[in-house]
């Protein structure tokens, strides 16, 4: 049981470091199968701080796939910062991070006038032409 409880420990320091949503997953899988919710050791606190970890990341990465399609600037500025907060990125946080950072204010707006039409979101249409014809 030791063994298993130094891999675990292994498992649990390799996907804290990694950060990726795989590594955090088999991480967890791994601490369930042995049970961890019952331990009073320093091993179930960080395997506590995995699960929270690992349910924060997958909610980013959520969040981050619905920012990529939706281009809504404060909803991605809000996933970043927390995707920034959690140490984590993406092929979708750093889409954000592009966006965000890099993409001249005329040609977002356009790409969220883009994503607005293929949603057929008329209202955000409107509000968005309207912005862009002040340009």
């Amino acid at each position: 049981m030791l063994k298993k409880l130094s891999k675990l420990d292994a498992t649990i320091r390799h996907a804290d470091r990694k950060r990726t949503l795989d590594n955090l997953e088999i991480a967890v899988a791994k601490g369930e199968r042995l049970h961890m919710a019952g331990c009073g050791t320093k091993l179930h606190v960080a395997f506590n701080a995995l699960i929270h970890t690992r349910n924060t990341i997958g909610q980013i990465c959520l969040e981050a796939e619905d920012c990529v399609r939706r281009i809504e600037e404060v909803h991605m500025a809000e996933v970043l910062a927390r995707a920034r907060e959690a140490r984590f990125v993406n092929e979708n946080v750093a889409i954000i991070a592009n966006f965000l950072e890099k993409t001249p204010r005329e040609k977002f707006l356009m790409e969220q006038l883009r994503s607005s039409s293929r949603r057929k979101d008329r209202g955000s249409q409107i509000q968005l032409e309207i912005q862009l014809n002040k340009w």
